[in-house]
């Protein structure tokens, strides 16, 4: 993996990958999927960032608002602002 550093307000998520069969045992792929709100890993925090974030913490980003990033990861990554990041750990879908 390529070492990089964020710069300014920045953050370096990559996706934790979701469920990609439905209810009904389907295969849903990642196109046609309609969330912009994504589930991700923080992976690297530009040294000006006043956002309270650790490396590792499970955060919802507005993921459509970032530039993907091609580090060689096995998830995709993103470089985004701190400000679409809209909550922080780890959530249970209602049962």
């Amino acid at each position: 993996m390529i070492n990089i550093r964020p710069h300014r307000d920045r953050v370096l998520l990559e996706l934790i990958p979701g469920d990609n069969i439905s209810a009904g045992g389907l295969l849903i792929p990642d196109n046609a999927k309609k969330k912009y709100i994504r589930q991700a890993r923080v992976v690297r925090i530009a040294d000006d960032c006043k956002a309270p974030l650790i490396p590792g913490q499970t955060v919802y980003a507005v993921w459509n608002a970032g530039v993907p990033v091609e580090l060689g990861a096995e998830h995709e990554t993103r470089l985004i602002k701190s400000e679409d990041i809209w909550a922080v750990g780890k959530f249970q879908p209602k049962a």
